[in-house]
């Protein structure tokens, strides 16, 4: 019984000491629970995000004279001053993760193979820095995104809880 109650106070000691992001999927935010500051900042970002469209890529871009994907999400969050890390691994490392049925406007949406990072508009759109096409909006449906999504990221609500 002792073994039993040591093994369940190690494991819980280890999550909860690792913190939100290394918990998957724990974001319980609603969309309909959002102060009216975070509702205005969310819109900001995608405003800033669609303002760029048709920006050309560029590999290890970081202003609007071209952006690869994690310059433009960097920047963008920048102009409305939240700092962000510049590698998409990093920006993993931020906050909480959102599974894609919870995604808010403004949260972040990570995909693997390769590695890339957009930011959710609203109704299953994003925006991003496509290598192909520059700054685009795409639908995170499309078959190719759809295999490659890992989750979004929620960093914006816990600004707002104090």
């Amino acid at each position: 019984m002792k073994q039993k109650i040591w093994f369940f106070v190690i494991i819980a000691s280890a999550l909860f000491s690792c913190g939100c992001p290394s918990v998957r999927f724990v974001s319980t935010v609603k969309q309909g629970n959002l102060p009216n500051d975070e509702i205005e900042l969310r819109k900001s970002i995608v405003h800033e995000a669609l303002s760029h469209k048709g920006t050309r890529y560029v590999y290890g871009g970081c202003s609007p004279k071209g952006f690869d994907c994690s310059g433009f999400v960097q920047y963008v969050y920048g102009k409305l001053g939240i700092k962000l890390p510049r590698t998409v691994k990093d920006m993993e490392s931020e906050c909480c993760w959102v599974k894609q049925k919870d995604l808010i406007a403004g949260d972040l949406v990570i995909f693997h193979n390769p590695r890339h990072v957009g930011i959710y508009a609203s109704k299953g759109t994003f925006v991003h820095a496509s290598s192909s096409r520059g700054i685009v909006r795409d639908q995170l449906d499309r078959e190719y995104y759809r295999k490659r999504f890992v989750g979004g990221k929620n960093i914006i609500s816990n600004r707002f809880l104090f």
